[in-house]
């Protein structure tokens, strides 16, 4: 049985993206089990709702990760609880989006909205774990990344947020390897469906490029699937804020943490053969949403 880190308040954890959707559901679900959770959000009104009914050991703080100096100021904050006595019990990297366009194709999605997703998803992540690796160091933290399991199934018509959360995930793999002789553990959170605003919400606009008439009707279809699973436990954001805290608690976390809704049937796609993965996804594609 493995080994569990002490949880209490002087234990610090802090997330991006909490405004909203899992991270706003893991900045609870952490305080709620005794941490003292540092809850990155964007707007005053993120940070009423983080804070209504929470308790004196959830901190909303205004960053965004794309800017070098509200990560800076965050981080400094950080050090300033570790001042106090606290330590980093770890970090959470979730902010992210998914970058809609009319247009979501490989050939056809505008390179500004892959490299605003980029900013964000790659860029903006890495920037914020850069940032705490220091303290992390010193207090063999724990580093739990967000991904996604299209990083390994990569689905058609997602824009820039495969490759975006691919990049990511490279990046993280090569950081576990080198930061573990410093006593730092690196884990990945990948999840299929979570009904969250970002998988629930379809652009209004319809797909511009006649060479790929399936895109709308595929990219309606995955996010029917999502809104029709708000009901099902599995594809709560709760559920991933469950997986954050095992993996934040445990002394030997696992390198990557499966959750969603159809998550292992996905990640049994992905380890099949490419030509194998090409015929199933095409199988889906000539077919059309059912």
């Amino acid at each position: 049985m493995s080994r569990r880190h002490p949880v209490n308040s002087t234990q610090v954890v802090v997330i991006s993206g909490a405004g909203s959707g899992i991270g706003f559901a893991t900045a609870r679900h952490l305080a709620g089990l005794g941490y003292t959770v540092v809850a990155g959000v964007r707007t005053d009104e993120q940070a009423e709702r983080l804070r209504d009914g929470a308790g004196p050991h959830l901190l909303p703080f205004h960053f965004d990760v794309t800017s070098d100096a509200d990560v800076s100021a965050v981080v400094a904050y950080v050090d300033e609880l570790r001042a106090n006595g606290m330590s980093l019990r770890g970090v959470f990297s979730n902010a992210g989006i998914e970058g809609h366009s009319p247009d979501m194709s490989a050939e056809g999605c505008p390179i500004s909205t892959l490299e605003l997703v980029m900013s964000v998803n790659y860029f903006g992540a890495v920037r914020f774990i850069q940032g705490f690796l220091p303290m992390a160091r010193a207090d063999h933290s724990t580093i739990v990344v967000n991904s996604a399991l299209m990083a390994r199934i990569v689905l058609p018509f997602n824009g820039g947020y495969a490759p975006s959360k691919a990049a990511l995930e490279s990046w993280v793999i090569a950081l576990r390897r080198e930061i573990a002789p410093h006593g730092v553990q690196v884990a990945l959170i990948e999840l299929g469906g979570i009904a969250t605003p970002l998988t629930t919400t379809v652009s209004a606009q319809p797909a511009p490029n006649p060479l790929y008439p399936q895109q709308a009707a595929i990219t309606a279809e995955f996010a029917k699937m999502a809104a029709t699973g708000a009901d099902n436990p599995k594809m709560q954001p709760e559920r991933a804020a469950e997986l954050v805290a095992q993996a934040l608690s445990s002394e030997s976390p696992k390198r990557r943490y499966l959750g969603g809704g159809g998550a292992h049937l996905l990640a049994a796609l992905a380890a099949l053969p490419q030509r194998l993965q090409d015929r199933a996804l095409g199988r889906m594609l000539s077919r059309g949403p059912r």
